[in-house]
């Protein structure tokens, strides 16, 4: 991880820039920044994350934070709402370096250096109009997650969003009380996907509020699959837990 690198937030993705803007235009760009922790180094990256959220706290930096996110494989995302592309060209460490000064800081970066195979910067785009109550996701103790994939052929986009459109209607008139959040992908990553971000205090209760939803959902569920599946090529699951202790959110 590097200081101009550690861009990021919650979660996920696509190459689907045309969904983005032209399907979609309430949605919100989420800049990812993915490390490949190397097993036997995850405790001092651990170390170094909670060593840097300290030190944007003790200098009160304002101007950046970021949600961090452990996946079972070892991989890391730090990530952050951004306003636009633009947000590519901006130093977003500038505000903590000119506090710390260059030499503290990066000394404070360089040991991230050889905790991780490989990193690389992403873009995600979340969209509201497509998500069920996706706010539970910030609820106090919501820490287990899970991502779906689900790929598909650019030529199925449409349909694809349909139907997620009639996934969202069923749960809304069914009144399924566990929510979820979708993500397409923006500049970075492979697609195109649709990701679909869920959440639970543990595995347990995941597995027990899917069980709760599906119970709800009946029969139409799967008339409603019957529709989806065919649209995808590739599917695959992420589990991972958010990270409060190695997070910075800057005090409002």
């Amino acid at each position: 991880m590097r200081p101009r690198t550690i861009l990021a937030s919650a979660i996920i993705l696509a190459f689907s820039l045309n969904l983005a803007t032209a399907q979609d235009t309430d949605t919100q760009l989420y800049m990812i920044h993915e490390d490949l922790v190397i097993p036997a180094q995850v405790f001092k990256y651990m170390e170094t994350t909670s060593a840097l959220k300290q030190a944007m706290e003790d200098n009160n930096v304002a101007t950046f934070g970021f949600n961090t996110f452990w996946l079972d494989d070892n991989t890391w995302w730090l990530t952050r709402p951004i306003p636009n592309y633009a947000e590519f060209d901006n130093n977003q460490m500038k505000e903590l370096f000119d506090k710390m000064g260059e030499e503290e800081a990066l000394a404070l970066f360089s040991k991230f250096n050889g905790t991780y195979h490989e990193h690389r910067n992403f873009v995600a785009v979340f969209h509201p109009s497509l998500s069920y109550k996706p706010e539970g996701s910030q609820e106090p103790g919501n820490n287990y997650r899970e991502w779906m994939y689900l790929y598909y052929d650019d030529k199925d986009q449409e349909a694809m969003i349909g139907v997620m459109k009639e996934w969202k209607a069923l749960y809304e008139s069914k009144g399924v009380e566990h929510g979820y959040s979708v993500f397409t992908a923006g500049l970075g990553h492979y697609g195109p996907v649709l990701v679909i971000h869920t959440w639970a205090e543990s595995e347990a209760a995941h597995a027990a509020a899917g069980e709760d939803s599906m119970a709800k959902l009946g029969e139409e569920r799967m008339e409603l699959l019957g529709k989806t599946m065919p649209l995808v090529q590739k599917q695959e699951s992420k589990r991972g837990r958010f990270m409060p202790d190695h997070s910075y959110i800057p005090q409002q």
